[in-house]
């Protein structure tokens, strides 16, 4: 029985051994052409490359390029290296050419110098697959895209447009304002309460209806609910997709990623599909009479005006980027100042004696408010100098070859803004690590654009189209809690950034809070 055993033991040794090497054998025209692809790719960008004098940059390793350089924090590794190569440096990610500006006078030659080269967009993967046509922040700058953002600045986020909707904004604040547990003990959570608020905000204002009202009616299936698929989006679109890096792999799709988002284009398509038919529907059964009273009706409208035949793909894309875009900035811009302030308690004294005095305790605060509150408007300026929440910006794309100073920048480099670094930069800012909003106090600085040592919304022709609406979002949420309420962490504050799609706290806040105003404000 052994002699049985151990020959039967054989057997299978030499049978799984022989298994292996047939799927080596089976692999090595994969290795043999990756192994080509990668020697012709060298030598291609080799070739490319060695006429143009770069800016400076660290030695590159085969197919990774500069990917072993970078931390989970890539804003701060980019940073460290620019105080080593300097404020223009040129990297590789993958077989993608990249530049990194990490200065003002920089980002000025990027955003106003040369922003009609640098106004075109890399499309990655996930977001190609996920819409038919691509979102405002990803499009090419062509006429169509001009078009779209000519009907972003004069019909949806137009100061009138977003002062007609401040009624909007200041109940949903009080919405939030009244879940806040105020006896001093409870432990409360501003993030996720100023998500739903925000969510809520910018829901009502694209749709007419809060976030939750808009979920799919064709199935009780949870993951067919517009707020889980933008959540699912939102996360899949922050993946390290190796497709977008090393172009030569995407057909293997080594992540899943196309994969996932044919799936999830299909349930979002489905759910606007369903918002808009029901829209549609209600405005031919009221008629020419009709208003339109929210985003989507404007989009609609101005749309059918340019194509009878209107595709619903070209509507779901902005209706989109006004959600990814508007939802989780504001909140967590807003979260950081809290974080701040409370850690400063000097600060936070100031900021609301300030808001008393121009306020009261008889109303809420209201946005012609804010423009009499210069130092609550320092402390929003410095909380997106130290917190950027996008510390890139959205990545541009230089569609020719041109010359930054002395150095020679390739056709479709991809180029970061690191904003965070530029708003930690001593030789900008004075203390830069110091969260004091008196440096912006008696100063001409603003956050629109104007200003290349802060670019929170970025600055040029790709300046957020959605401006406006955030910063009265975070003025209308930050005044009122605190106006509202005294805060004091439930435990030790730490200020540690967790990188991501947004840059927020890698431990959400959690406070003790006490009412400061009469209740009937909230109802």
């Amino acid at each position: 029985m052994e002699e049985q055993s151990v020959l039967s033991n054989t057997k299978v040794s030499l049978s799984s051994a022989s298994m292996s090497n047939s799927s080596a054998l089976l692999l090595l025209p994969f290795l043999a052409a990756f192994l080509v692809l990668w020697i012709l790719s060298l030598a291609f960008l080799k070739k490319r490359y060695s006429r143009l004098r770069l800016p400076p940059g660290p030695p590159a390793l085969p197919i990774l390029g500069h990917f072993h350089k970078l931390s989970l924090d890539p804003h701060k590794s980019l940073q460290s290296l620019s105080r080593t190569y300097g404020p223009l440096m040129f990297l590789k990610f993958g077989s993608v050419p990249v530049i990194v500006v990490s200065s003002p006078e920089m980002a000025k030659n990027i955003l106003q110098k040369q922003d009609q080269n640098f106004a075109w967009r890399s499309l990655p993967v996930v977001q190609r697959v996920l819409h038919k046509y691509p979102s405002i922040a990803l499009s090419q700058p062509d006429p169509a895209w001009r078009s779209i953002r000519q009907i972003c600045a004069t019909q949806l986020f137009a100061p009138t447009k977003i002062k007609s909707f401040q009624p909007i904004i200041l109940e949903q604040v009080r919405s939030m304002l009244r879940s806040i547990d105020a006896d001093g003990q409870q432990k409360s959570c501003p993030r996720s309460k100023l998500h739903v608020a925000s969510s809520n905000i910018i829901s009502m204002m694209a749709l007419g209806k809060k976030l939750q009202m808009n979920e799919s009616n064709s199935t009780a299936n949870a993951s067919s609910h517009l707020t889980s698929l933008l959540v699912e989006s939102i996360e899949l679109s922050s993946i390290f997709n190796i497709s977008d890096w090393v172009p030569w792999l995407a057909w293997m799709d080594l992540q899943g990623c196309e994969r996932k988002s044919k799936v999830l284009g299909g349930k979002l398509q489905k759910v606007w599909t369903e918002i808009i038919d029901e829209r549609r529907q209600y405005r031919n059964i009221v008629g020419p009479e009709r208003k339109d009273t929210d985003f989507l009706d404007i989009l609609i409208s101005a749309f059918e005006a340019q194509d009878p035949l209107l595709e619903y793909e070209k509507i779901t894309p902005i209706l989109y980027d006004i959600f990814a875009g508007g939802t989780d900035t504001s909140s967590i811009t807003v979260e950081w100042a809290l974080a701040e302030l409370i850690s400063h308690p000097s600060k936070m004294k100031r900021v609301q004696d300030e808001i008393d005095e121009v306020v009261g305790n008889s109303r809420l605060v209201e946005q012609d408010d804010v423009q009499n509150m210069p130092y609550f408007q320092a402390v929003i300026k410095e909380t997106m100098r130290l917190h950027p929440v996008i510390p890139f910006l959205v990545p541009r794309m230089a569609k020719q070859e041109c010359r930054i100073e002395d150095f020679d920048i390739p056709a479709n480099a991809l180029t970061f803004i690191n904003v965070w670094a530029i708003g930690r930069d001593e030789n900008v800012w004075e203390n830069p690590l110091d969260f004091s909003p008196e440096r912006f106090l008696g100063s001409d600085f603003d956050i629109r654009g104007r200003h290349f040592q802060l670019l929170p919304f970025g600055s040029g022709r790709r300046v957020c189209p959605g401006m406006l609406l955030g910063i009265t979002n975070v003025n209308l949420m930050l005044a009122c809690l605190l106006q509202a309420f005294d805060f004091e962490p439930d435990e030790r504050l730490d200020k540690i950034e967790k990188f991501g799609f947004v840059m927020a706290l890698a431990n959400p806040l959690l406070l003790k809070a006490t009412r400061r105003i009469p209740i009937h404000l909230l109802e």
